[in-house]
């Protein structure tokens, strides 16, 4: 049962995440935070085994809301900067410990739909925040490729082999490197076999 939420999610990171290029974090985190709050009050209202895999099934997509925060918020910094901000937003994880920490003892104070009802105030709170004082960066630009278009393209991604050595670095000639690995029984250091400059020069082929 807890499986079918966190599987939803992980998939529907790809459908999301094509989404925020398309119309921008704002608009698809505010939706996704509306359509969140029905399924919530769904697994409040009920508690037979198969409704709440129903439930869970639903609710699965706004496990995916990572793949929509992260464009959003890392689109407001220079890339300097995004590793230390994406971290910052990460904490966000700690909600999850908070959750667990806190539902059970709301359920067992004041009844088991509450924390559902909690959480769907907060979705709607949410949603409205990113409508009203929410904006993507500026001069960000939208996807117009189709989804597949953009999504075979990326199952396309590869590492163009080394035409020579990285730039700064001496070593034998890449295709030398390419015809296997080879480690020096004095000096115990192993070659690889793409070199350093074709592991950065990942291209679109």
């Amino acid at each position: 049962m807890v499986a079918v939420p966190v599987i939803v999610g992980s998939l529907g990171r790809i459908p999301l995440g094509a989404l925020t290029d398309r119309y921008g974090g704002r608009i698809v985190f505010a939706l996704l935070s509306f359509a969140a709050i029905a399924p919530v009050l769904f697994l409040a209202a009920t508690t037979s085994y198969p409704a709440l895999l129903a439930g869970g099934l639903l609710l699965g997509p706004a496990g995916a809301s990572f793949a929509v925060g992260v464009p959003f918020v890392s689109a407001w910094f220079p890339p300097e900067r995004r590793g230390f901000t994406l971290g910052v937003y990460g904490m966000g994880n700690i909600g999850t410990a908070i959750s667990g920490f806190l539902t059970p003892r709301i359920a067992s104070s004041v009844g088991r739909p509450w924390p559902f009802l909690v959480v769907a105030v907060g979705l709607a709170a949410a949603g409205l925040a990113f409508l009203l004082v929410g904006r993507d960066a500026p001069g960000r630009s939208s996807a117009t490729d189709p989804f597949m278009t953009r999504f075979k393209a990326a199952l396309r991604l590869a590492v163009r082999p080394a035409t020579g050595t990285a730039p700064g670095r001496s070593g034998p000639p890449a295709d030398r490197r390419r015809r296997g690995s080879a480690c020096s029984p004095s000096s115990r250091s192993w070659t690889l076999p793409a070199g350093d400059a074709g592991v950065r020069d990942g291209v679109l082929p």
